[in-house]
């Protein structure tokens, strides 16, 4: 058996360096295209919630089916599958808004691998409700997506408040 030279070596070294280069990149361009599809995902369900849209509201919700659980700010603290926790929940919020609900997803990082992502960030809710009360809150949120049929989709969300003492969701619209 001949023992490669130094020269077919860095040949070698050249091209397989070159690959993993190239799969970096061609990963990276298809991470920034989900990237890309993700946000518009949370730009939907924020002019969803301006139109007091539950279908646009929930969209990102939909590709989950009843695998969807949410962990909420709102009670029911858990709610599962779509109909439940994101079209009905939807349905009961916008009842008890007057206008239009602000929902803003601030300092939103969104992180993809292959079929799998999560995004984090600062949710900030505001609205009037029927009865003239005005609601402003801050909070957290984490949403993993799967990607379903090549759409991206939430399949578990987790929001949720920092204590505020004195502040009461039923007192500012919310279910009881």
């Amino acid at each position: 058996m001949k023992i490669p030279g130094p020269q077919m070596l860095a040949c070698l070294a050249i091209i397989v360096a070159s690959g993993i280069a190239l799969g970096k990149e061609i990963n990276s361009m298809s991470s920034t295209k989900d990237e890309q599809a993700i946000r518009a995902k949370f730009a939907q369900t924020s002019q969803g919630n301006a139109e007091l849209d539950v279908a646009k509201a929930t969209a990102m919700y939909k590709a989950a089916g009843e695998d969807l659980l949410v962990f909420d700010l709102v009670p029911p603290l858990e709610d599962k599958g779509f109909q439940k926790a994101a079209i009905e929940k939807t349905t009961r919020f916008f009842k008890g808004v007057k206008g239009t609900a602000l929902v803003e997803y601030k300092d939103l990082q969104v992180h993809v691998d292959h079929d799998m992502a999560y995004a984090t960030y600062h949710l900030h809710f505001a609205f009037m409700t029927k009865d003239g009360k005005k609601a402003d809150v801050t909070g957290r949120g984490t949403d993993v997506f799967r990607r379903v049929h090549g759409d991206w989709g939430v399949i578990h969300e987790h929001t949720s408040l920092p204590t505020v003492v004195g502040f009461s969701w039923s007192e500012a619209g919310g279910a009881q």
